[in-house]
């Protein structure tokens, strides 16, 4: 069986017997970031995260979340 996960999580978590939480965490910039010595304090801090609940081999539960500085 091949593994649809997007590789390793950057934290894991068992919530019960059988039960596993996967986070993964992703920074997001925007184009102002990007700029050399201003991009920082010009553009918003901004994350999104993606929570996968597995139940033995099975997907339960899958949450996007997208967060900003406001």
């Amino acid at each position: 069986m091949r593994s649809a996960l997007p590789g390793e999580p950057d934290a894991r978590r068992t919530v019960s017997p059988g039960v596993e939480e996967f986070l993964y965490y992703n920074d997001r910039t925007g184009r102002l970031g990007k700029l050399p010595f201003v991009g920082k304090k010009l553009d918003e801090a901004a994350y999104e995260t993606i929570t996968i609940t597995l139940e033995g081999d099975l997907v339960t539960s899958c949450v996007f979340r997208s967060y900003d500085a406001r």
